[in-house]
């Protein structure tokens, strides 16, 4: 039986995501799943309501594995459950730093990455500007708090990633402005550029773009808001 997620799913005990299996933190949790398509889907095995398989963004999936090989740390920019952290590990990534602002997600994420071992750090702050004042809500959850920068991150921790996934709804121009040391590194991208978040603060996609072109960054794919690119 194959169930559309929207807003809501409704989590068996083991997971797939791709190949890779998730064992979640409880029978059954409730959590949000950010997803505009029909394309977000839980297959359960059989009967077994406690197993299923997830495919989520099946499009972006493939192109995110090639870019994650051979990688040795990743920054999971609005991670909000940990899907491409979970893929990052499964691709061999050796660090992991997932930013999710909500407490409710990085509560969730942090939990899950316990239980299957996986190598990462879940900071619960917004990223954009440092000391921006930062809002998000959906259906469950409201967070508000200051934002910190990747630079700044990177710097106090001497840790810079050489993969970056970054879906902040809005704040991305924000973010990237404040990343200097680290896209003068020149890590691979996968970045979701969302032009309606923007356009309500005064931004733009091309603004996006032009910026990531003067580091010399190139689009290798993209796919409806999403961009994977690669700086020369």
């Amino acid at each position: 039986m194959k169930l559309t997620l929207w807003a809501f799913l409704y989590l068996p005990k083991m997971l797939y995501v791709g190949n890779t299996q998730i064992a979640l933190p409880a029978r059954c949790w409730q959590v949000a799943i950010p997803c505009r398509t029909d394309t977000t889907l839980i297959q359960y095995e059989g009967r077994n309501r406690n197993v299923g398989r997830m495919f989520y963004e099946p499009g972006e999936v493939p192109y995110f594995m090639k870019l994650a090989a051979g990688k040795k740390v990743f920054f999971d920019v609005g991670a909000n459950i940990g899907f491409y952290s979970y893929l990052a590990s499964a691709a061999g990534v050796q660090r992991i730093v997932a930013f999710e602002f909500t407490k409710e997600y990085a509560s969730f994420t942090k939990n899950t990455f316990v239980r299957n071992g996986i190598p990462a750090e879940v900071i619960n702050r917004a990223v954009g500007s440092p000391g921006q004042e930062t809002h998000y809500s959906d259906p469950l959850v409201r967070a508000s708090g200051k934002a910190l920068s990747l630079d700044e991150y990177a710097r106090e921790n001497n840790l810079y990633p050489d993969l970056i996934k970054m879906d902040i709804e809005g704040y991305e121009l924000d973010a990237l402005r404040n990343a200097h040391e680290i896209l003068s590194r020149k890590p691979a991208l996968d970045i979701s550029i969302h032009s309606s978040f923007l356009a309500n603060r005064g931004q733009s996609v091309d603004e996006v773009l032009n910026l990531l072109k003067q580091y010399g960054y190139k689009i290798i794919w993209s796919g409806s808001d999403t961009y994977f690119m690669r700086a020369d």
